[in-house]
């Protein structure tokens, strides 16, 4: 009996590790999900003020990339 009281005891520990864990990585998720409405609102807004800078930007961009892509 000492053995399984010893093995609940360290699963229990090992639960409370990660739930201490996540604490750090749900605010972690926060800060990172605020950073990315952000940087939505800022593209929104660059796009909104400049359609034809944005549109130069996103056809250069996929050249590129499709550039790239096809020397794979």
């Amino acid at each position: 009996m000492p053995e399984s009281t010893a093995r609940n005891e360290s699963a229990g520990s090992a639960n409370q590790g990660k739930q201490r864990g996540a604490t750090p990585l749900r605010g972690r998720l926060k800060s990172a999900g605020s950073d990315l409405a952000t940087f939505d609102e800022q593209t929104r807004s660059v796009v909104n003020e400049y359609p034809l800078l944005a549109l130069g930007g996103a056809l250069l961009g996929g050249y590129v990339l499709g550039r790239l892509v096809s020397r794979l």
